[in-house]
């Protein structure tokens, strides 16, 4: 992975800054997905949880022309859980954030849409941004699979044609192409099992993950005030 992530960067003559690099692991290698000249996501919040590593000091040192500042000391391994909502629902609410933030390693739980959500325009569809730290690899496995089990969202209407699930090769973007947000409005509300009975709910059957994430956009914005703190360097 490495040697594919620097191969495409040279491909690009990319030399300063930041780069954001998403890669699949297929049967027969890696497979660059995309190069971005950023830090991606929570990146720099999760190496804060588990490295002596700042990148946003080490890109302002790039910036300026300097160097880095020496080798990494990695302590951990840091990860973000982010359960998603699938396209196309109304969301009423979200339960277990409260016993996400007891699991041990867990250290930021930043709700996101938690209740009174439309999913139908590919947005609004992340649950929460869960920041945690595990001593090993399979510790953060597990993590994660209790991170998704407590957190259970609670549907006001879950009617997702298949036109909305943005599969392989469709028109609908970014697997690329355009949707035509009236109209995914317009038959979501004409299609809806609250418009034929508005008492009707739906949560996921007990022991599964219903929220399954789904490859969709998520345009929520961390609110500035539930930010995770950054390293006094950073600050």
């Amino acid at each position: 992975m490495v040697h594919a992530a620097e191969a495409a960067l040279r491909a690009l003559d990319f030399r300063h800054g930041l780069a954001h690099t998403e890669i699949m692991l297929k049967a027969d290698g890696p497979r660059i997905i995309e190069v971005n000249a950023r830090s991606g996501g929570a990146l720099p919040y999760l190496f804060g949880l588990a490295s002596d590593l700042d990148p946003v000091v080490e890109a302002g040192r790039l910036s300026l022309g300097l160097g880095p500042t020496g080798e990494v000391r990695f302590d951990g391994h840091a990860l973000f859980v982010g359960p998603q909502h699938p396209v196309g629902v109304t969301v009423k609410g979200v339960t277990g954030l409260d016993r996400v933030r007891g699991l041990t390693g867990v250290r930021h739980v930043i709700p996101l849409s938690v209740g009174g959500a439309s999913t139908a325009r590919f947005q609004d569809t992340l649950m929460a941004a869960v920041l945690a730290v595990a001593p090993t690899p399979d510790a953060a496995v597990r993590i994660w699979r209790d991170v998704m089990d407590l957190v259970q969202p609670e549907y006001e209407s879950t009617f997702v044609r298949d036109l909305y699930r943005r599969a392989p090769g469709s028109t609908g973007s970014p697997g690329g192409g355009l949707v035509d947000e009236g109209v995914v409005e317009r038959d979501l509300l004409a299609s809806s099992p609250v418009a034929k009975e508005p008492e009707a709910a739906w949560r996921p059957p007990p022991g599964r993950r219903g929220h399954r994430p789904t490859p969709s956009q998520h345009a929520a914005p961390w609110p500035r005030a539930e930010r995770p703190p950054m390293s006094p360097r950073a600050r």
